[in-house]
Formats: C-alpha cells, sequence, structure tokens
C-alpha cells in the first residue's frame, strides 16, 4: 500500500490514526492505536503540564465540583500523567479516545457523553474547557456548554462558537472561587 503524501507528511499523530480508520483495515487501526498509547504512556510522565492546571482541579474539588476528563489521547496516557502529578484522586471518569474507533474520536460527541452519563449529571450541569475547535463541537453536540482556552495567539479568533473563551486556566480557579461557574 502506497500512504498518500499527505499522511507521509503528517506530523499529527491523530490525524495518522484518523486516516488509518479509513482503510477498512481493523488490525491496522489497533496496531496504529497500541504503538499511540505505548507512546503517550512514556510522554505523559515528563509532559508539561498546562498552567494553572493543577490550581483548576483542587479548587474544582474545594467548592464541590467533580472534574473528568475527555482526551483523543488514551485513557492510559491520561492516567500516567495524572498519577506522576498525584491528580489521579481528584479526577473521574478519564474518558480517553475509544480504542481502534477514530471515528469516535472529538469532534464525536460520544466521550462527552460517556463523560456526562459516568458523572451521572445532565448535560447542561456540565461545562467543558478544551482547547480545540473539536473540543467545542464535541461539547455543544452533546449538549454540554463548552469554554475555549485560546492557549496559544489566533485560537482566541477560532473559537466563536465557545460560549465562553478564557486566555489562561487562572480565569477558571477565580471562577470557582466566586462561584461563576
Amino acid at each position: 500500500m502506497t500512504l498518500p503524501p499527505e499522511i507521509l507528511a503528517e506530523r499529527d499523530p491523530l490525524a495518522v490514526l484518523r486516516f488509518t480508520g479509513t482503510l477498512g483495515r481493523p488490525a491496522v487501526v489497533r496496531l496504529i492505536d497500541q504503538a499511540m498509547t505505548r507512546e503517550e504512556v512514556t510522554a505523559a510522565r515528563t509532559a508539561t503540564p498546562t498552567p494553572y492546571g493543577r490550581e483548576v482541579i483542587v479548587a474544582a474539588q474545594q467548592t464541590g465540583r467533580r472534574v473528568a476528563v475527555v482526551s483523543n489521547n488514551s485513557a492510559e496516557s491520561v492516567h500516567a500523567f495524572l498519577s506522576a502529578r498525584r491528580l489521579s484522586g481528584y479526577v473521574h471518569p478519564v474518558i480517553g479516545r475509544p480504542y481502534a474507533a477514530p471515528e469516535r474520536m472529538k469532534p464525536d460527541p460520544f466521550p462527552v457523553r460517556e463523560a456526562v452519563r459516568e458523572l451521572g449529571a445532565e448535560p447542561a450541569e456540565c461545562v467543558l474547557a478544551g482547547d480545540s475547535e473539536t473540543d467545542i463541537e464535541a461539547a455543544h453536540a452533546a449538549g454540554v456548554p463548552a469554554i475555549g482556552y485560546a492557549n496559544k495567539p489566533g485560537k482566541r479568533e477560532r473559537f466563536a462558537a465557545a460560549d465562553a473563551v478564557i486566555d489562561s486556566m487562572a480565569e477558571l480557579v477565580s471562577a470557582f472561587a466566586v462561584d461563576e461557574l
């Protein structure tokens, strides 16, 4: 099989995984997903945390809120990240990318709906803070309000569909302190 030049040049492993899902070869999708998970778990242990991310998680718990993680990365890598930072007890559930089913990754609402279900909540009782347009799309498709985290130049403009946009996670910590969420 010859791969298209755009896939050979692709730097986003999730885009490569999505491409493998179009091939009609489930065994290939499983192999790619497994390889990605191994690499993600390794990377998660030394990944740079989002500034104020820990404070958001702790502030949420201190104010009686529950925190779920919904990621297009593997659940295993999210657990490794949380464990390395002693945050595992603060976050449940962790909904990672559906194994070998790239078509169910965000922007598909499946992972967001799964998190809402595991929280035992209604979509309108939740909020998703995300740093990508697919996060906003998935949240809205699941009936969940969305906060765009504009962590890089140009993102604020791309989050026109978000219910709110923040430039720093410190803004969420402040919102928890005054009970704005």
